[in-house]
């Protein structure tokens, strides 16, 4: 997998640990409009921080239900995706889209998925690749 450049003032990182298979894959990005369109569902762990000398692994699984807005191949295999797309999350009593971008594995189910904060512009279409990584443009 590339190397992922974080932040954690604009977003939050999760380790995909479950996802959709090609198929539903396929379906949230091609049928579908408006309110009809397929949504996939992602099971994530925040990704392991580093406290002083040992890693805090959490051990909360949160399950996602993503609406893909788009995604792009990462390389030539067909296999591996970089997508955009949003969540709805609860803030007080109210629920709002929230945006997320990602990457993702058809043939292992497994990737990364970042959940931007609130008032924080994800990157245009970030361009991966095995050497650069995802580094969001200025």
């Amino acid at each position: 997998m590339p190397r992922i450049v974080t932040d954690p003032n604009t977003h939050v990182e999760y380790v995909v640990l479950e996802g959709p298979g090609a198929l539903d894959w396929m379906n949230a990005l091609f049928y579908g409009a408006g309110d009809t369109r397929h949504q996939v569902t992602m099971k994530a762990r925040r990704k392991a921080r580093r406290a002083g000398q040992r890693v805090e692994k959490s051990k909360l699984i949160f399950t996602f239900t993503v609406l893909v807005d788009g995604a792009q191949r990462e390389d030539g295999s067909g296999k591996n995706w970089i997508f955009r797309g949003w969540i709805t999350a609860r803030h007080g009593r109210s629920c709002e889209w929230v945006p997320v971008t990602g990457f993702y594995e058809t043939h292992r189910n497994s990737g990364r998925i970042f959940v931007w904060n609130k008032g924080v512009n994800p990157p245009d279409w970030p361009m991966m690749s095995q050497n650069s990584g995802l580094e969001p443009r200025a």
